[in-house]
């Protein structure tokens, strides 16, 4: 069904993509078709996130490594999430190292992860609040830590936040639509990278997403 979907879904995606182009529009107008393209957008990451988890489960995510510079990488992620920040009047801030940190990664499948925890970041936190992204080489890992400045999460939820199409009560106030598949979609990517990642919290202080990655050492 989600296979389905997404030809259509895609096409109305561009569809108000390109409407967005045109000149001219009046102001009643181009609202109406923002407001299309937001909708069509989220459509199209629903169905982008249930096809990803049947892939998942059926051992069909399959993966294409490559050397990665993590310092470039969160640098590129981190600049196409500031203007989704400044939407939501948030601060994005990058923590990096001087030494350069590579990692053996599918750019594309691990984008996917660190943008969902970013972009949970951003929507969970509090106005005006931080999004800090800190990266370091801690002996033979990379460690990534997304640190928002939110409401944090309620200490019966955290064993349950990386379960599939599980949304904790206190989410699902702050932001009403969603799939519940984006952290265990995150976690199945970051298990394979051969990596782990955790979560620490504290209600009315923020959130941490921790996740280590094997490092590429040189002799």
């Amino acid at each position: 069904a989600a296979h389905q979907l997404r030809t259509p879904a895609t096409a109305i995606n561009w569809t108000f993509e390109n409407l967005e182009k045109e000149d001219g529009l009046p102001d009643a107008a181009r609202e109406a078709v923002a407001t299309g393209h937001a909708a069509a957008k989220n459509l199209l990451d629903v169905i982008t996130h249930l096809l990803d988890a049947a892939q998942i489960e059926d051992g069909r995510f399959g993966y294409s490594f490559t050397p990665t510079n993590l310092v470039a990488f969160l640098d590129e992620m981190l600049g196409k999430a500031m203007p989704i920040a400044k939407l939501y009047g948030m601060n994005i801030y990058f923590d990096r190292p001087k030494e350069q940190v590579t990692i053996s990664a599918d750019p594309s499948k691990l984008g996917m992860a660190i943008a969902n925890l970013v972009d949970n970041g951003i929507k969970y936190n509090a106005e005006g609040g931080n999004v800090t992204v800190t990266l370091a080489a801690l002996g033979a890992n990379a460690e990534i830590r997304i640190a928002d400045t939110g409401e944090g999460i309620a200490p019966e939820d955290i064993p349950k936040l990386f379960q599939k199409f599980y949304r904790g009560e206190g989410t699902m106030k702050k932001v009403t639509q969603g799939t519940g598949l984006g952290l265990y979609l995150a976690k199945n990517v970051i298990e394979g990278h051969k990596g782990s990642i955790r979560v620490e919290s504290t209600l009315g202080r923020g959130t941490t997403f921790f996740i280590t990655l094997p490092l590429i050492l040189t002799p």
